[in-house]
């Protein structure tokens, strides 16, 4: 019995012997509570950047801008090094970084960085900011990572001139305006989503309009959520002719209608499709 316990002991001693000749690196993820915090957090609050993706359509002068600071809580930090990474790759170093500060990464340089290959970038694709920083009791990698999502610049919102083409009810068509609502970028909902066909059918617009959204991804339309009686929704752009922009629609209630929106400013409707 005594040379099995003195077996076990021999070995958890050369485990902790292991353990404290290796440095590690450790991740924290849950900053909110103090007794979680260790070491030095860096934050990327993202309020400087503009637009806040990375724009697949002019990459030759997108850049995002975002800056690190040292949590209230946590050590001091004798160096700290950003690193980036695209679409979950392995992370790789940008370089060493001063804390307070602000950084400032171009769309080429992230492709140049990672190795994204230009050709395949798609939008929807993510380029991620990472961070490890080195304190008195050892190195941390910050489990907070800024985002820079792979888009275009969406200008869709405004309010413009309709002429509804049909309604499913057969009634007499109407005419009207539509506003498309930003509620976050390149995402809108409509304050009449029917185009004149629920005035034409029910003599008024619906209460509500549920959930239902238009996203527009680099003028790729689709539409995401709900209206407010469960129904999804179909939004097809017909036809582009300079501010004149023809689409139909329909739903799984079996409502259904056409319109032709124009654009009162007179400008041009980009090349919208689905």
């Amino acid at each position: 019995m005594n040379n099995n316990i003195k077996f076990i002991l021999f070995f958890l001693s050369l485990g902790l012997f292991m353990t404290s000749c290796e440095k590690e690196e450790t991740t924290f993820e849950d900053i909110s509570s103090p007794e979680n915090v260790r070491g030095n957090i860096i934050t990327f609050p993202n309020a400087d950047s503009s637009p806040g993706f990375f724009n697949l359509n002019d990459p030759a002068s997108s850049s995002n801008s975002f800056s690190f600071s040292a949590a209230e809580d946590g050590e001091a930090v004798t160096s700290a090094t950003l690193n980036i990474s695209y679409n979950g790759s392995t992370p790789v170093d940008i370089g060493s970084v001063d804390m307070p500060g602000t950084r400032t990464l171009t769309f080429e340089e992230a492709i140049e960085l990672t190795g994204a290959p230009l050709d395949d970038i798609m939008a929807g694709d993510v380029f991620e900011i990472g961070a490890t920083f080195t304190t008195a009791s050892g190195d941390y990698r910050n489990g907070k990572r800024l985002r820079i999502p792979v888009g275009c610049l969406s200008e869709l919102a405004g309010t413009y001139d309709y002429e509804a083409t049909a309604v499913w009810c057969g009634e007499a068509l109407t005419s009207g305006t539509v506003e498309f609502i930003e509620t976050s970028a390149g995402r809108y909902t409509l304050d009449d989503w029917s185009l004149g066909g629920y005035t034409s059918c029910y003599g008024g617009l619906a209460a509500s309009w549920g959930t239902l959204a238009l996203v527009d991804v680099c003028s790729k339309i689709s539409i995401d959520g709900l209206d407010n009686y469960d129904d999804t929704w179909n939004f097809t752009i017909d036809g582009v002719d300079g501010s004149a922009l023809t689409v139909s629609w329909s739903n799984t209630y079996g409502e259904s209608g056409s319109a032709i929106i124009t654009r009162t400013d007179g400008t041009d409707w980009p090349a919208l499709s689905n």
